[in-house]
């Protein structure tokens, strides 16, 4: 009540107590959607709040999403898009790839519940979920692969010198797929 007389005080208006009563409850959802907004904006960026929480449980990688949000894909894969068409040929062959290298974490299906990964902390990254999200570009995914996430206190490891290039991106072509 006393933010509403705060309010009033600020904003005097002329006209009938209507156009009071409208223009303050106005402003009023406006203070409170700034404060939500700012909880909102701390999670998405720190990992906390409302947000931060929402894309930890479904990404369950923070860090990387964190330092994405702020810094973008590092440069050296910024620039990256996958090179190999959506072949049946090539989705067989990332799905064989994704099935020697990566099911064992993050399941058969992508969601994260593979044998492996069950034990880990932070959980492999549900990829089902991660994939429907416009941050996961060509290039995002291939410097995941490519650099693993130590850095990011992840379990996961670097590809980058296990797989070749042509292999990396036949596991992103059967990822999208999936």
């Amino acid at each position: 009540m006393q933010l509403k007389r705060l309010v009033l005080k600020l904003l005097p208006l002329k006209g009938n107590m209507k156009t009071r009563g409208f223009v303050s409850a106005a402003v009023m959802a406006g203070m409170m959607l700034m404060a939500l907004g700012y909880f909102i904006y701390d999670g998405h960026q720190r990992g906390g709040g409302m947000m931060g929480k929402m894309m930890g449980m479904m990404m369950n990688e923070t860090g990387r999403h964190s330092f994405l949000m702020s810094n973008g894909v590092p440069q050296k894969y910024a620039e990256l898009s996958n090179p190999l068409p959506s072949s049946p040929e090539n989705i067989s062959a990332g799905k064989e790839l994704y099935n020697i290298n990566c099911m064992s974490c993050h399941g058969e299906t992508g969601l994260g519940d593979g044998v492996a990964g069950k034990s880990l902390d932070p959980a492999p990254a549900d990829l089902i979920s991660s994939l429907s999200m416009p941050m996961s570009s060509d290039s995002f995914l291939y410097w995941s692969i490519s650099a693993g996430g130590s850095a990011f206190n992840s379990a996961m490891p670097a590809f980058e010198s296990v797989l070749n290039e042509n292999e990396r991106w036949q596991i992103i072509t059967y990822l999208r797929q999936l």
